[in-house]
């Protein structure tokens, strides 16, 4: 009896490793509400991670994959700052991004703790050109298994007298397929800005409007169907913070409230991937 016990018991356990199994597919890589933009983005890093079977190997148990990037981003330095409709940004969040989002999770603290993506960010912060009022940015892709940022001079834009600077990435450059877009928030009359940029806008008849880098998250995802972006915060001492933010498509819910913006926010999500130096 204690035999078919211990039977049954390994049983259950090989079902439980199964249902966790993760398998990284083409499909697993697109958002639940696809568009054109996410399927390509998500062709494109498929076909990148077929050099990289550690990637492969870390989410073929998803719920170990996520407690082992808890613990990774835990062990971090982290900066506080104040977000919108009590989003989070702590190492917790980590916690409710799906399959697509924790890859590029993955693949950024790998290239910040090999060093890779953090020289490069190190470059993107020094080619700011104080006074400047176009921050630096770009797209992140992939090359030979590994991410790279290329940086990608702003496209005009108004400028607006409550932002010092700002960056806006070129269209036919926002069309190519990527990883992940960026941009770096300089430190400006001895600010730092460590959080993606947001304002509320209301307007008579319509429903609330969120702006500036959260609001193009959003507008992105509805088109495209999701919306990865790093955000390089400079610091002192050769430093930096890096929020990663994410957005997908949802359905769009049925008679909002028109003055309550926290509705809008669902489907984004945001990390703090910690300070580094370069």
């Amino acid at each position: 009896m204690k035999a078919k016990c211990a039977v049954f018991f390994l049983f259950l356990l090989m079902l439980a490793g199964i249902c966790n199994a993760q398998e990284i597919t083409f499909k697993s890589l697109l958002p639940l509400i696809a568009a054109e933009g996410s399927v390509i983005n998500a062709e494109y890093l498929f076909e990148a991670l077929g050099q990289r079977q550690d990637v492969k190997t870390f989410f073929s148990d998803i719920d170990s994959a996520r407690q082992s990037l808890l613990r990774r981003l835990k062990s971090l330095p982290h900066a506080d700052y104040e977000l919108p409709c009590r989003l989070s940004a702590k190492p917790e969040s980590v916690l409710e991004l799906s399959l697509p989002q924790l890859v590029r999770v993955y693949l950024f603290l790998d290239g910040l703790e090999n060093h890779d993506l953090t020289k490069q960010i190190g470059k993107i912060i020094a080619s700011y050109e104080k006074g400047s009022q176009y921050e630096p940015g770009g797209i992140g892709l992939m090359e030979k298994g590994k991410l790279f940022a290329e940086q990608i001079s702003s496209d005009s834009f108004v400028k607006t007298a409550d932002i010092l600077a700002g960056y806006k990435l070129p269209k036919k450059d926002l069309i190519r397929p990527h990883v992940f877009t960026f941009h770096c928030h300089p430190r400006l009359l001895n600010i730092v800005f460590l959080s993606p940029s947001w304002t509320v806008e209301f307007v008579q008849g319509m429903e609330a409007n969120i702006n500036y880098d959260i609001g193009e998250a959003l507008s992105r995802a509805k088109f495209n169907g999701d919306s990865h972006q790093l955000l390089i915060s400079e610091l002192k001492n050769n430093s930096f913070n890096l929020v990663y933010y994410t957005a997908e498509k949802v359905e769009p819910m049925a008679n909002p409230d028109p003055f309550e913006f926290c509705q809008r926010l669902k489907g984004f999500k945001i990390v703090n991937l910690g300070i580094w130096r370069y």
